[in-house]
């Protein structure tokens, strides 16, 4: 067996540990693939994965949803003084349904998520990227703000795993909730669900228009 292949086993079973009865479906989507600035992307993922349970998703697949598990293991386990863990709690779930409307049809749509750690009422949200940014990534605060939204709290730490010349370095960025942020994301859940549901394939906006062709 490949390394690859024991990663995504091993990622299966932790990314997807509370979820092994879930299938993928439409109705029901992760904010993880809500903030991709391609609302194509969006469509392709869930028409060519819906129904599938965990193990039947790719390899590749699996470790673009969970391929930060292994370090957030590492931050969710860290003990300060060697006894007690130093979050409040980790790997929260979280979600939110709100109802839609299409003509006289009435219907809800459930955006479900996992909280990385909280502590003090403060929700944290870890990224791993090669190169840190200087300022929160667009994507990353609107994944935050939804937990932040979904679980009423005003407090939120982003904060990016990366590297420089001399190993690891995390920083952090402290966040606000915005009611903006919070409500973008549900929108873009609403027009992906409207796409999906009329079985329209929005265009690609990629330069590249990389996603046109994908089922």
């Amino acid at each position: 067996m490949k390394i690859q292949q024991i990663l995504a086993m091993y990622c299966r079973q932790s990314y997807f540990k509370n979820d092994k009865e879930h299938k993928i479906r439409i109705g029901t989507y992760a904010p993880s693939i809500l903030v991709g600035s391609c609302v194509r992307s969006q469509y392709n993922f869930y028409k060519s994965l819906q129904g599938k349970k965990p193990e039947e998703i790719p390899d590749e697949v699996i470790l673009k949803l969970a391929g930060g598990v292994v370090f957030h293991r590492i931050l969710q386990e860290f003990k300060p003084d060697g006894k007690k863990r130093y979050w409040d709690s980790v790997e929260i779930p979280c979600e939110h349904s709100f109802e839609v409307s299409q003509g006289k049809k009435k219907e809800f749509i459930l955006v479900r998520g996992r909280i990385d750690a909280t502590k003090n009422g403060t929700i944290y949200e870890f990224k791993h990227t090669y190169r840190i940014p200087q300022k929160p990534k667009f994507q990353h605060l609107l994944q935050l703000h939804f937990y932040l939204g979904a679980m009423q709290k005003a407090q939120g730490v982003l904060g990016y795993i990366g590297y420089d010349e001399y190993g690891i370095v995390v920083k952090e960025f402290p966040v606000v909730f915005s009611t903006w942020h919070f409500e973008h994301i549900l929108n873009r859940a609403e027009t992906l669900h409207i796409f999906l549901q009329n079985s329209t394939p929005p265009r690609c906006t990629c330069r590249s228009q990389e996603h046109e062709m994908e089922v």
